[in-house]
């Protein structure tokens, strides 16, 4: 009954909605396929007239509502483009109701017609870019290959960028390099943008063990992902402020596209990693020192001078285990006419082959497009994770696996060692060594996209990547001596906790004007904000009464703590202009002015300009004569480019007048407090 009622309320308010608008309102809609008659979905539809542009979706439909008030029967021209595809356009004839008209693609690879995202200030072709773009397709990515992490996708993927793993522990951090080393001194790592925000994407080591390092860049799920895009060189300064002299890592999430109806799914994943690793054996040689020293050598008992032993303590107590994957995964995707929603929520536990090894995720992400008027779109963002990573001691540490076990000596198993390199400091007492880490990430974002003419658009920016992480490392009580320090013997607990807030703000503005009709000159100014604070606390006790409880509060003895907060801000202004000839030359050039509060406020701010060019050469008709002699099809597109840019790497705050404190004594019974100077910056 409350259905039926429902209904006929809608009914009704359909019958007094004015009859203008149903005669004048229009509804442009239609397929956009390939020429095997395939959907194309993601597909990029304008109608230049109209200052209209859309996306198609999972079907490759798209839609278009336009407003009454537009509708008086003129012609206006569709134009349809994907990558992998020639360009189609057709003309159509405005009417009132609703047109429909399918466009068809051609296959062909058409990389310089490839549109960027957020690559790049002013023209958005990557034909137009004198600077390297590199454009990474998720969802083609992980159709073929069984990528789990960020750093994953970018293996392999692209010229220019090296991916080399730290560890093969499961959840450790990936070392990414854009055209190698570009500082002696400070990061080498690339920017990492996530929607045009500024994110934390390096390793994070709180506690010392070995090469291992856990990665807030894989903090994000590959599901989520929609394309990745690398920019590469110094050229890049321009919109991204002087650090991407290292290269800018910016990725984009999967958004609802408007019109396309809803679509849910739901995906799980299972497997298994075999190590499929013999470690070593280790060697040694019985003497006669060793044969007359049964308690620390019991092996060379009743052996000859000169035999030699064989041990591999790894093995023979089974240290490396079989790795288990698991991954379930639930995404909502799709929107009505003016708006568009995608909506997923993930988990995933990852075990490693050795033990106290552990990574998983909790992830959920929400992106919500609207479109408020033609000229107007909003977009929100909300992503939430929460990241577990156990680490196990190992690599160059006398208290992990690899070194106490290929530093072990095969002539003391039996004794205290076993074959060890420190006695009773076996699989049982290594895996008894708790490093751990949980981080919470919170990051929104909103931004606005502003045509009030087709001549001039706006994008405004906001955002923040807000961090919450709590470590801890647990050495445990024991009567057998595992550790060298006899007072951590009766049990140590370390924790950290660390709080890490970084937002950005940013605006660019774009003027088109067209000159002729060979000229085309675009215009870009902009201004970047971008505040990071960071806090850290830490404590470490020592003299547990068990084992079970796991608190510095619990410890009998407070051996040490402290804390460090840190805060910077950049801001950076930015112009540039680009002026096409015939949409095959391109001259480009631009500067941005930066100015960071850790060289101090008396600094002068430091400038990044740049000038390139781009030339399709093959779009000339004199190509096809210089190149008659060559089989057809062997060049189908050619283009000539050169960039150059000015950049250098900001460092990190505390470059100005240190100090620290200190307690002096003046007298016997007297002490003061004081500070000693440290290290001379700029004046503050």
């Amino acid at each position: 009954m409350r259905g039926t009622v429902y209904i006929l309320a809608f009914a009704v308010g359909l019958l007094l909605l004015p009859s203008e608008g149903w005669a004048q309102g229009a509804t442009l809609t239609g397929f956009v396929r390939s020429d095997a008659q395939a959907p194309i979905p993601g597909a990029y539809v304008t109608v230049p007239a109209l200052n209209l542009s859309t996306v198609t979706n999972d079907n490759g439909q798209y839609l278009f509502v336009i407003a009454a008030e537009r509708v008086t029967g003129q012609q206006v021209t569709i134009h349809a483009m994907s990558l992998g595809y020639a360009d189609a356009q057709v003309v159509v004839t405005l009417r009132a109701g609703t047109i429909n008209q399918n466009l068809t693609l051609t296959t062909r690879a058409i990389a310089l017609d490839e549109l960027l995202v957020t690559g790049t200030a002013g023209r958005r072709e990557a034909r137009a870019q004198a600077a390297t773009i590199a454009n990474i397709n998720t969802a083609r990515v992980m159709e073929v290959a069984p990528v789990t992490t960020v750093s994953g996708l970018l293996q392999a993927r692209t010229p220019g960028v090296m991916v080399r793993n730290y560890s093969g522990t499961s959840g450790t951090y990936s070392e990414i390099r854009i055209r190698g080393v570009s500082s002696m001194a400070l990061s080498n790592s690339p920017l990492f943008f996530l929607d045009g925000i500024r994110i934390s994407g390096g390793s994070q080591q709180i506690y010392g063990l070995g090469g291992q390092a856990g990665s807030r860049l894989n903090d994000i799920k590959p599901e989520d992902i929609e394309s990745i895009e690398i920019i590469k060189g110094p050229a890049a300064a321009t919109l991204y402020g002087s650090d991407a002299v290292a290269g800018v890592v910016n990725i984009i999430t999967k958004k609802g596209r408007a019109g396309s109806g809803f679509t849910q799914t739901i995906t799980t994943e299972y497997g298994r990693t075999n190590p499929n690793f013999t470690p070593p054996d280790n060697w040694g040689r019985c003497t006669a020192a060793a044969i007359n020293n049964p308690s620390v050598f019991p092996a060379c008992s009743g052996r000859e001078v000169g035999d030699i032993l064989q041990d591999n303590p790894l093995v023979r107590e089974k240290a490396f285990l079989d790795g288990v994957y698991r991954n379930i995964a639930y995404s909502l995707s799709g929107g009505g006419d003016r708006y568009g929603v995608r909506f997923s929520l993930g988990a995933d536990d990852d075990q490693g082959t050795l033990p106290s090894n552990e990574y998983g995720h909790l992830t959920s992400r929400a992106n919500f497009d609207f479109f408020a008027r033609e000229d107007l779109r909003l977009e929100f963002g909300f992503g939430l994770s929460r990241t577990f990573t156990r680490l196990p001691n190992n690599d160059n540490n006398i208290y992990g696996y690899l070194g106490g076990g290929l530093l072990g000596d095969p002539r003391t198993v039996g004794s205290t060692k076993d074959g060890w390199y420190a006695p009773n400091r076996q699989v049982m007492a290594i895996s008894a060594i708790d490093n751990r880490d949980v981080t919470m990430r919170i990051q929104p974002r909103a931004a606005l996209y502003y045509e009030p003419f087709d001549w001039f658009r706006n994008r405004l920016t906001v955002g923040a990547d807000i961090g919450r992480t709590e470590a801890l490392s647990f050495w445990a009580k024991n009567d057998d001596g595992w550790w060298d320090n006899a007072p951590m013997n009766t049990g140590q607990v370390s924790e950290y906790r660390r709080t890490t807030d970084r937002i950005t703000m940013e605006y660019l503005g774009t003027v088109t004007r067209h000159l002729a009709d060979a000229f085309r000159i675009d215009l870009s100014v902009g201004s970047q904000a971008i505040t990071y604070t960071r806090d850290n606390v830490f404590a470490t006790g020592r003299g547990l009464v068990n084992n079970d409880v796991r608190s510095v509060s619990a410890a009998a003895e407070l051996t040490g703590g402290g804390q460090s907060f840190s805060q910077s801000r950049d801001i950076g202004v930015f112009s540039q202009g680009e002026v096409s000839w015939r949409e095959r030359l391109y001259v480009q050039a631009g500067i941005r002015r930066d100015q960071s509060s850790s060289f101090g406020i008396e600094s002068k701010p430091f400038y990044s300009p740049k000038v390139g060019l781009s030339y399709v050469i093959s779009d000339e008709s004199y190509f096809q004569t210089l190149t008659d002699f060559l089989p057809e099809g062997s060049i189908t597109e050619l283009r000539l480019r050169s960039a150059f840019g000015v950049s250098g790497r900001q460092p990190s705050t505390g470059a100005r007048s240190t100090y620290s404190p200190s307690t002096n004594q003046i007298s016997e019974t007297r002490v003061v407090v004081g500070v000693r100077p440290g290290p001379r910056g700029t004046p503050s």
